[in-house]
């Protein structure tokens, strides 16, 4: 996974978002409920290009809310609200689609542009698919258009990797490590999985987020779902 760019764009809220460009056309957003990202730009500019120095055999997306969260709180970095991938596929779907609705009202681009206050030139852009639109931007288009955005249920083997919360930051290591391995059993009869999909889920601790480890879960061809623990990454 190559990174073409790295981008800063703050948000309503407080919020801010860091944008990562990568060669094979994706784009992934990581959301803050912080403002902070903006504040100290060059620490996750440097973090993100170290970690994938580091962790360059990564070949997954769905891999990376939790690779990102244990990485900045390691760096002493507060981790993403979000992570969300979209790929060229998505981009050019959702503008196509833009473009689509527009002409079926016989709505001229300029009009568009006028109704949302987005400039004429990006509005052409996400049209075409040549960049990603944030949610905002995407929500002000909707309306215009008469539409919202919702959420479509995608299959399993596209779902985005969980995150759950244990226990507390000043609980014992072998009271959170019991923790652990009572929610891995309890998630191997809820996680719906495909034979052979394997699948990562990160335990955190709650308030102050610390990881705990790391679990990865598979589906055997009997139907049996098995785990296996990897407390080596936790920040504990």
């Amino acid at each position: 996974m190559k990174i073409e760019t790295i981008s800063f764009n703050p948000k309503p809220r407080n919020q801010s978002e860091i944008l990562i460009s990568w060669g094979s056309g994706e784009t992934t957003s990581l959301l803050f409920n912080s403002i902070y990202p903006l504040q100290v730009k060059e620490y996750y500019e440097r973090a993100i290009y170290n970690l994938f120095k580091e962790k360059h055999d990564i070949i997954s997306f769905d891999e990376l809310f939790g690779l990102f969260s244990w990485w900045f709180v390691r760096h002493n970095l507060i981790m993403p609200l979000m992570v969300a991938t979209f790929s060229n596929e998505d981009r050019k779907r959702i503008g196509a689609r833009i473009k689509e609705i527009r002409d079926e009202m016989k709505l001229e681009a300029k009009q568009l542009s006028m109704i949302t206050g987005i400039d004429a030139a990006n509005l052409s852009r996400i049209e075409q698919g040549k960049c990603s639109a944030g949610v905002d931007t995407l929500a002000k288009i909707a309306n215009a258009l008469g539409y919202k955005i919702d959420f479509v249920k995608l299959n399993n083997n596209v779902m985005n990797q969980l995150s759950i919360h244990l226990g507390k930051h000043s609980d014992s290591f072998e009271y959170l490590q019991s923790l652990s391995e009572k929610e891995a059993k309890s998630l191997c009869s809820t996680l719906n999985l495909s034979i052979g999909e394997k699948k990562e889920v990160s335990f955190w601790t709650g308030g102050i987020p610390e990881l705990i480890a790391v679990v990865s879960f598979e589906k055997k061809p009997t139907g049996e779902v098995i785990y296996e623990i990897d407390y080596s990454q936790s920040t504990l």
